[in-house]
């Protein structure tokens, strides 16, 4: 797998932003692979509900190639920057729109690795920061009433999820953090 990763590590840069590189291209492989993969998974078992979300889909699997193209032409830092973005975005969406009780709130993790991975453990602990706060805001306006979910807000939400999924942001974005500043030394 390394070498195939080689190739989009571009020419003359340190190790360390060939070491960023690398996670870039992993992770935008493995994101269109794991959009591409649903997509196919709710074709074959006819769950697709809209075909707009197989445009959208590979509107997106087009932009994480682009953001390819632009790892191996050296713009590392800019990659980095808005892939962690489009996935704290896109996260946010999912938790805002289906609420925080689902497994799907776990899609965070992503951004915070990445984030720590190729910008560096501060950055990481704070998206991890930033999921944790929108853990409990998400669920503060639903038990308010001030936001209205797909799954209907329940009690757990803010008496168990919120407070699970910012002991496991939190704790991920330590590692990490711990972890990258080790391998700069």
């Amino acid at each position: 797998m390394s070498k195939f990763l080689d190739r989009f590590v571009p020419a003359n840069v340190t190790p360390l932003v060939q070491v960023r590189a690398r996670v870039l291209a992993a992770t935008c492989l493995a994101v269109g692979a794991a959009i591409l993969a649903t997509l196919v998974y709710w074709i074959l078992f006819s769950w697709l509900e809209q075909w707009l979300t197989v445009v959208i889909g590979l509107i997106f699997v087009l932009f994480l190639s682009g953001l390819l193209a632009l790892v191996k032409r050296g713009r590392v830092r800019a990659v980095a920057w808005t892939l962690t973005l489009f996935l704290v975005l896109l996260n946010l969406a999912n938790m805002t729109s289906y609420g925080i009780g689902t497994t799907s709130s776990a899609g965070f993790l992503l951004a915070i690795v990445l984030a720590a991975f190729t910008l560096g453990p501060q950055l990481g602990l704070g998206v991890a920061v930033l999921g944790s706060v929108a853990a409990f805001g998400i669920a503060l306006a639903g038990a308010a009433g001030q936001l209205q979910t797909e799954i209907p807000f329940q009690e757990s939400n803010l008496s168990f999820d919120a407070i699970t999924l910012t002991l496991i942001y939190l704790m991920v974005g330590l590692m990490c953090a711990v972890g990258v500043r080790q391998t700069e030394k």
